[in-house]
């Protein structure tokens, strides 16, 4: 039997509808998985179930469960806040991490809590979040200051905060977004043993292969419509021909569009097999100009992983592809080249003629006309308190007049065609929406040189490819472009003028 059932949904914001008149069934012991492409409205639906915001139309049932003897119906304005949500047993866990950062994991789980009082006992309130962590097979530290985890352990500690508060119906909203590949299979294998103790899952993805994966259930949106629903079947070909069919929109354009991003990237991989990894053509090395590099760099890890002897250089009209799981390094790599955090570290970074030991400030790199896009896109290449305009100008010189902003952000969006306001919060927006939106604003400063972590995030299968073939078409029109993921993503090894591996904290 069902757990929640949703009908006839819709949300309806001044200049769109995000949700059209969509339904859904979550059952108890079953993992449903909600696909959809960027901004196809599934972040929408999420908060709506979960009480973040209420929807214009609808009825929202919770059903029977082994958690309940009798079904119960509600106007979805009945549940007026995550507060309600969860005395129904329904709790989100965002795209998007929402931690304090001067409080520790434990002191995040237990703010907000329905159950919470003013005394409680902190030996007991550990021993309860510790089962849990040993249960979902998660290793976190609960007196890490938010401020002190990276993206990996955010996710994780807003996972712990939503478990505490004994779910029947969870909702994942990305929740993979932020993991390295074996972290997502041990995940799922957590994930599906809660499902059969009896939990229902609500999955929200845009990843196909997760979906076909790991649920017994798949709804695909588009355009705040659902356009398929069914269960997930054995036969995994004729699933995925079936979900991609209804995924990937019919407009001629973007079909053509498709084709294109296949014959280019096949091109890319036909031009890839000349190079070997960590190595370009001496024809090629020679003629470019180098525009950054990092030469023999160690850093003795406290709060990162350590690095040892890393040494790479971005050339003009070149792409440099880094990957590695995040334990490799990765994330001490970003921070010592974005300077937004400090790091001590031993050798050189060239940087437009010139060599500094000491880290670069963010804002040295963006003056010697560098574009930066963090791995954690909401709180440093953005804000969620920020509205969109706010977003897109946060550039322009300040004493330009209010109405050239707009215009410039109006053009911004209509560029990337999204049926969005320039007034709106950025917290509406989707991953891959933030995402899209941060890279055109970096490039209208117009930089000669693009740093860019984890570009995958968010990002469906048709926006990746579009993305490769834009920053491929951004090198060979002379920019420097440094690409670094914790997964190795076909699209980028494909464009890639030269690329590298790291393990543990060395480049390979």
């Amino acid at each position: 039997m069902f757990y929640l059932r949703a009908t006839n949904i819709s949300k309806k914001f001044t200049h769109k509808k995000a949700v059209d008149g969509s339904s859904l069934s979550v059952f108890s012991g079953q993992i449903h998985a909600l696909l959809g492409e960027n901004g196809a409205g599934k972040s929408t639906l999420a908060a709506i179930l979960s009480g973040v915001i209420q929807a214009s139309e609808g009825e929202i049932e919770i059903g029977y469960s082994p958690f309940r003897t009798e079904s119960l119906k509600l106007k979805p304005a009945q549940i007026q806040s995550p507060k309600d949500a969860q005395e129904r047993g329904i709790v989100l866990v965002h795209q998007r991490p929402i931690l304090s950062e001067s409080l520790s994991v434990l002191e995040n789980t237990v703010l907000g809590d329905l159950h919470r009082r003013i005394f409680f006992s902190k030996k007991k309130l550990k021993k309860t979040l510790n089962k849990i962590l040993k249960d979902w097979e998660i290793e976190l530290d609960l007196n890490k200051k938010g401020s002190q985890l990276n993206a990996e352990e955010s996710f994780f500690a807003e996972l712990l905060s939503a478990l505490y508060k004994n779910p029947k119906l969870l909702i994942l909203d990305e929740p993979t977004a932020l993991l390295p590949e074996k972290k997502r299979k041990a995940f799922f294998m957590s994930l599906k043993t809660q499902a059969e103790k009896g939990l229902a899952v609500l999955l929200i993805t845009h990843n196909l292969q997760e979906a076909l994966d790991n649920a017994n259930f798949i709804t695909v949106l588009k355009k705040g419509k659902v356009v398929l629903a069914k269960q997930n079947s054995q036969n995994k070909r004729i699933q995925m021909s079936a979900l991609e069919n209804a995924l990937f929109t019919s407009d001629i354009n973007l079909k053509q569009e498709k084709i294109q991003n296949k014959k280019n990237a096949e091109k890319n991989i036909s031009l890839q097999k000349t190079h070997t990894k960590g190595q370009i053509k001496k024809a090629q090395k020679d003629e470019a100009k180098k525009i950054f590099a990092l030469s023999k760099v160690f850093y003795t890890g406290k709060k990162y992983p350590s690095l040892f002897n890393i040494s790479f250089s971005v050339y003009e009209g070149a792409i440099c592809y880094i990957y590695g799981q995040k334990a490799s390094g990765i994330e001490s790599l970003e921070e010592i080249i974005t300077g937004i955090q400090k790091m001590p570290f031993q050798g050189t970074i060239f940087f437009n003629e010139d060599n500094f030991t000491k880290q670069l400030s963010p804002r040295i790199l963006r003056k010697g006309g560098a574009a930066i896009i963090s791995t954690n896109k909401s709180y440093r290449s953005s804000n969620p308190s920020l509205s969109i305009v706010e977003l897109l100008s946060v550039y322009k010189a300040v004493d330009e007049k209010a109405e050239d902003a707009e215009t410039f952000s109006k053009n911004l969006i209509q560029l990337e065609k999204m049926p969005i306001e320039i007034h709106e919060p950025v917290s509406n927006l989707s991953g891959g929406m933030l995402q899209r939106l941060i890279l055109e604003r970096e490039l209208s400063t117009e930089p000669n040189l693009l740093l860019f972590f984890e570009p995958a995030q968010g990002l469906d299968a048709q926006r990746l490819a579009s993305l490769a073939n834009h920053l491929r078409a951004l090198a060979d029109m002379g920019k420097a472009i440094l690409l670094v993921s914790a997964n190795r993503e076909k699209e980028f090894s494909a464009i890639a003028d030269i690329q590298y591996e790291m393990r543990g904290g060395s480049l390979v």
